[in-house]
C-alpha cells in the first residue's frame, strides 16, 4: 500500500498505464482508504422507478399503475438536492444517477446542474433511448463524468423480446452520438433467458464497437412491488458457462479444461461466524432508492434508513455500523474458491439463509475451475 496518491501516480506513469487504467487504480486506492475510515466516497441515486422500457427481468421498474398504488410518489428535485448536498458535505465526490430511467425524472436537469455546482463527478446510467443530440450536448457541456448504456439486444427483434420495445437502432445511434461527443462510455450487457439465442451475436457486436463493456454476472431478485420473479427470467448455469467461453475467445484467452477429479470441492469447514460485508457496500459506497431510503446497496433492503426523516449523517452512521456487523457465510472460510466467488451478500441470500452460502455460487465456481476459467495456484 502506497503512503499517498502522488507515489501511486508516479508508479502508474512508470509502468506506462493508460489514463483509464490510472483512474481505475487510483479509485481502488481511495476505496480501500475509504472503507477503513467508513467514509461515504461514492453514491448511487435512483431518481425514479419509471422507465420507457418494460424489461421482463427488471428488479425495480414500476408501471404507472403500480406507482399510483404507492403511498408516496418519487422524491422532488428539491428533496434530491437536499440529500445530495448532505452527502457531499460528508465527502461524497462521485455519484451515479440511475432509475428506472434517470432521464425521466421531471427535474433531472436541476439535479444534475446542482451536482456540477458541487464539483461531484457524475455518472449517468441509462438505456440510451433519451440520449438525443440536445441531451448529449447538455451532458457534454456540463461535464458528465461518464455514461453507461445497457444494450439489451443485437437487433430489433432480440431487443423487443427483452424490453417490449423496438429501440435497437435508436440506442445504436445514441452510442455513436456519445462516442462522437468524446464522453467516456461503457456498455452493459445483462444476461437473461430472453437473449440466450442471440448472446454470442450480442457479445460479438459490443466487442466490435471498440468501447469498454462489461457483462453483469447474473440477475438479481426483483423487488416485491414489481410483481416479477427471478426464476422466470434467469439463464441456466450451462448458458452462463457458454457466455464465459465466448468472452474468453473474444479476449484471445485459451482455456485449458482440467479433470473434474482434480478440482477440490467448494466450501470450507469453519463454523466460526463471520461478520462484515466483503464489498464496499455500506463502507465506502451507498445507494439511495427512489423512496429516499439509504441502503448499503440498492438490493440490500434489510438495512435501510429514511432520509426524509433522518439526516444523511445519522443514517450513514447506522448503515455503516450494520454493514460492518452483517453476517457473512462462515462456509466461505477456508474454501479453495474464496476470492473467486462474488462476495455479494445479496447473491448468497438469494439461495440461502442470511449468514450462509448459496450452493449455486459454489457450483458455478467449481464449474468455472473445471472448464479452465480459473487458474489454480500452489496446487490449491
Amino acid at each position: 500500500m502506497h503512503d499517498n496518491l502522488i507515489e501511486l501516480l508516479e508508479e502508474c506513469k512508470r509502468r506506462g498505464l493508460t489514463d483509464r487504467e490510472i483512474t481505475s487504480t487510483m479509485k481502488r486506492y481511495l476505496d480501500v482508504k475509504a472503507r477503513h475510515a467508513g467514509f461515504p466516497m461514492r453514491g448511487s441515486f435512483e431518481l425514479t422507478p419509471c422507465c420507457n422500457l418494460d424489461c421482463k427481468m427488471c428488479y425495480v421498474h414500476l408501471t404507472p399503475q403500480q406507482l399510483r398504488n404507492e403511498k408516496n410518489g418519487v422524491l422532488s428535485g428539491e428533496q434530491w438536492i437536499d440529500i445530495i448536498r448532505q452527502a457531499s458535505d460528508m465527502g461524497m465526490f462521485e455519484a451515479t444517477l440511475t432509475g428506472g430511467e434517470a432521464l425521466l425524472h421531471p427535474e433531472f436537469d436541476r439535479i444534475f446542474l446542482f451536482m456540477e455546482e458541487k464539483n461531484i463527478y457524475v455518472n449517468l446510467k441509462t438505456n440510451g433511448l433519451l440520449l438525443t443530440p440536445e441531451r448529449v450536448a447538455f451532458l457534454k457541456k456540463h461535464n458528465v463524468y461518464g455514461i453507461q448504456i445497457t444494450l439489451y439486444g443485437c437487433d430489433e427483434d432480440s431487443y423487443e423480446r427483452v424490453t417490449g420495445y423496438r429501440g435497437f437502432e435508436i440506442v445504436m445511434s445514441a452510442i455513436k452520438r456519445v462516442r462522437e461527443a468524446e464522453i467516456p462510455l461503457e456498455l452493459i450487457v445483462t444476461p437473461s433467458r430472453y437473449i440466450e439465442p442471440d448472446m454470442e451475436k450480442l457479445l460479438r457486436l459490443v466487442d466490435s464497437l471498440d468501447v469498454y463493456y462489461s457483462v453483469n454476472p447474473g440477475l438479481v431478485d426483483p423487488l416485491e412491488e414489481t410483481g416479477r420473479k427471478r426464476i422466470n427470467h434467469d439463464m441456466t448455469l450451462e448458458h452462463y458457462i457458454e457466455l464465459d467461453r465466448i468472452r474468453a475467445e473474444l479476449k484471445g484467452i485459451r482455456l485449458e479444461p482440467v479433470c473434474e477429479g482434480d478440482i477440490p470441492d467448494a466450501g470450507g469447514n469453519s463454523k466460526e461466524r463471520r461478520y462484515g460485508l466483503r464489498c464496499a457496500a455500506g463502507r465506502s459506497v451507498f445507494s439511495v432508492s427512489w423512496r429516499g431510503m439509504l441502503h448499503p446497496c440498492r438490493l440490500l433492503e434489510r438495512i435501510g434508513y429514511d432520509l426524509t426523516k433522518l439526516s444523511f449523517a445519522e443514517a450513514w452512521r447506522n448503515v455503516n455500523r450494520e454493514s460492518e456487523d452483517y453476517p457473512f457465510p462462515s462456509e466461505c472460510t477456508g474454501c479453495k474458491y474464496e476470492g473467486i466467488c462474488p462476495p455479494c451478500a445479496v447473491q448468497h441470500e438469494s439461495g440461502a439463509e442470511i449468514g450462509h452460502v448459496n450452493p449455486k455460487l459454489c457450483e458455478r465456481a467449481r464449474r468455472l475451475a473445471v472448464e479452465g476459467f480459473i487458474v489454480r495456484r500452489n496446487g490449491g
